[in-house]
């Protein structure tokens, strides 16, 4: 299926991760690693950390999908958790985007990456 709007495709990836941690999370659990903490979904896109947040926002929202609206039962039920990151400080961007030189190097250091290289 193909997605209109960027807020719908960001939308349904993170619908498509929260059931990937959901089944890494029971998957551990069946191995006796149990945890107390709830899953922290980390989303660049404001409209879709709204869209997650806020119960009462249909009139925008109508368009995504039914499947897609279990995360809102998931953070009511405080089983994830969403959080903003800005699109500077996303790390995988070096993986995913042609960067300019400053942004690759600070990413490359948050990364802990090394030149092999560089002379020593």
């Amino acid at each position: 299926m193909i997605a209109r709007s960027n807020a719908k495709a960001k939308y349904r990836a993170m619908a498509l991760k929260v059931c990937e941690l959901i089944w890494i999370q029971s998957l551990a659990s069946k191995m006796g690693v149990v945890s107390s903490q709830y899953l922290v979904m980390h989303c660049d896109n404001q409209v879709v950390m709204y869209i997650t947040n806020n119960s009462v926002f249909h009139g925008r929202r109508k368009h995504i999908e039914v499947d897609c609206h279990f995360i809102l039962d998931m953070v009511m039920a405080k089983q994830i958790v969403t959080s903003y990151v800005s699109t500077g400080a996303q790390l995988s961007d070096i993986f995913t985007k042609a960067l300019f030189w400053k942004p690759f190097l600070i990413m490359c250091n948050k990364l802990g990456m090394i030149d092999i290289y560089a002379p020593v």
